[in-house]
């Protein structure tokens, strides 16, 4: 899927809604820009609450050691 779109003043474009709905993308979200071999990538990027059915809790591990261990873990992508 292919469109034009417009930079503003500002240097903003608006994603298509055609290319939102596919993406899946809504307000707010966040989307991730990068550059390469001469183009203009745009992704979307997950949030974690995304995940939230897909992770077991642990009921041994209380929130803050949880919050510790990711603080201690984390990379940023």
């Amino acid at each position: 899927m292919q469109s034009i779109t417009t930079v503003t003043q500002k240097g903003q474009v608006t994603l298509p809604i055609g290319i939102r709905q596919l993406l899946k993308i809504k307000s707010y979200d966040k989307v991730m820009i990068s550059f390469s071999r001469g183009k203009i990538i745009i992704e979307p990027v997950l949030n974690i609450l995304d995940f939230a059915d897909s992770v077991s809790v642990n009921p041994k591990v209380s929130v803050s050691q949880a919050r510790k261990l990711m603080e201690k873990n984390y990379r940023p992508v």
